[in-house]
């Protein structure tokens, strides 16, 4: 098992798998792996299709989106990626969501499929598309991405 080891600065709390060395100088039976992820939250309403109940209701959320990078090595400074960039790539894909209606803001527009219903999982699925069209490249890949309606409801992503 990794430990793992908080650090933080500014205004979010970001955490880092370490990898450790082989036990006893032998050799490790796992490749190294190492994990960054930052958060971003946004005030936004949304009113959900398909689906009868409370979700139809025109509600609002303060949203929180959680994402993880994934490598196997580190870059030339030591780094999966620089937190700065991955929290620059999630504050400009949360940008057009920011104090409005999801339902008015593409590709939440289109009423007539359910991949349009702004849901928590079509979200997690929008944001990990576009972080990783933003931050992959080869050696750096998204692992995963979690939005949460409420501080007890989340929906998580598994890109492939």
């Amino acid at each position: 098992m990794n430990p793992k080891a908080e650090v933080a600065f500014g205004p979010h709390a970001r955490t880092a798998a370490i990898a450790l060395p082989p036990r006893h100088g032998g050799a490790s039976l796992v490749a190294d792996l190492y994990e960054i992820s930052d958060e971003v939250r946004f005030a936004a309403a949304h009113r959900l299709r398909f689906t009868d109940g409370e979700g139809e209701r025109l509600h609002g959320h303060t949203w929180r989106v959680r994402a993880t990078l994934r490598s196997r090595s580190l870059d030339r400074r030591g780094m999966v990626k620089d937190f700065a960039d991955l929290h620059a790539a999630l504050a400009a894909t949360a940008l057009p969501f920011e104090n409005r209606l999801i339902n008015d803001v593409v590709p939440f527009d289109d009423e007539s499929s359910p991949d349009s219903n702004p849901s928590a999982e079509n979200l997690a699925s929008l944001f990990a598309r576009e972080l990783q069209r933003r931050l992959s490249d080869g050696r750096v890949t998204v692992h995963r991405v979690e939005v949460w309606e409420t501080e007890t409801c989340c929906a998580t992503f598994f890109p492939e």
